[in-house]
């Protein structure tokens, strides 16, 4: 599958590049996950910060949920919560 790149969260944005299902890239601080996050805190304490991949991570979730999700923790972008249909 070939990736494309978040508009928002472009290359350069960030130095940790979080891939979703559906292939696409965000760029983000590292430093902004871990400290928004403690799973993220936990995740990067546990890994070898000499390990290759240690500054990408696949995840399942797709493009739209990781958007919303990084633009909740990123205090510059504007945060819009998902339409939710009952």
């Amino acid at each position: 599958m070939s990736l494309s790149t978040s508009t928002e969260f472009p290359e350069g944005y960030g130095n940790f590049k979080l891939i979703s299902n559906d292939g696409v890239a965000f760029h983000f601080p590292k430093f902004l996950l871990s400290y928004q996050s403690p799973v993220f805190e936990g995740m990067f304490a546990a890994c070898s910060p000499n390990a290759a991949s240690s500054n990408v991570l696949q995840l399942t979730e797709d493009s739209d949920t990781l958007d919303c999700f990084l633009r909740y923790l990123d205090p510059k972008k504007k945060f819009v919560p998902p339409a939710i249909n009952l």
